[in-house]
């Protein structure tokens, strides 16, 4: 177990300093009105794969994926839902899985930039299942999240998105009830389109 955290730390820490170097150096690089960013009434769709904390019926941390999409309302202010598939092993024959779904808000900082730090806070439902020959059991229970990361664009509308999140998940099964603090850290591939850029006149009205 103390290797598995030690791993998982050594893990996170790398994975931050290397996104700090690469969005240091586009945010540097990139004016203020270059027409990149979040733009109001955009729609986003992202596709994510991380690694959490959150030990499987193996003893064993596991690897997460999962999809999220929603809409920029303002510059500032993004709402969208979120899914989390993680395969968690197998004890004495039995397969376990965790699922999340959910919603949440990201509150994006400095939104006209090519790289937009940003603050999350989610909540929703969780459900932990177990399956052996087409047999299965479930427990549920709900989350919350908090945490942030970047959108960073690398093209129109595309990008890849570091995140680090602090989720609480907590499970009942049979009047017996757990809880887990989870650190994780996931990175996404995004796009959006539609909407408007602010900055921009719409010539046609003229």
């Amino acid at each position: 177990m103390h290797r598995s955290h030690t791993r998982f730390s050594v893990c996170t820490h790398s994975a931050f300093a290397f996104l700090v170097v690469c969005a240091t150096t586009v945010w540097a690089q990139t004016p203020v009105d270059s027409g990149q960013g979040v733009l109001a009434h955009s729609a986003d769709l992202a596709a994510n794969f991380g690694y959490s904390n959150l030990p499987g019926a193996d003893g064993k941390n596991h690897v997460n994926f999962g999809a999220s999409a929603g809409v920029n309302l303002t510059p500032n202010i993004s709402i969208l839902g979120e899914y989390t598939y993680t395969p968690m092993g197998s004890l004495s024959g039995v397969a376990f899985n965790s699922q999340l779904f959910g919603v949440a808000t990201r509150l994006n900082f400095a939104p006209s930039r090519r790289m937009v730090p940003y603050a999350l806070v989610g909540f929703g439902f969780d459900r932990l299942n177990g399956s052996e020959s087409g047999v299965s059991v479930s427990a549920n229970g709900s989350y919350v999240a908090v945490g942030g990361g970047a959108s960073i664009y690398f093209g129109k509308g595309w990008g890849v998105r570091p995140e680090f999140r602090w989720e609480r998940q907590d499970l009942t099964f049979a009047g017996l009830y757990s809880d887990t603090n989870v650190i994780m850290g996931t990175g996404s591939v995004f796009y959006q389109w539609g909407g408007r850029n602010p900055r921009r006149p719409n010539l046609a009205q003229k």
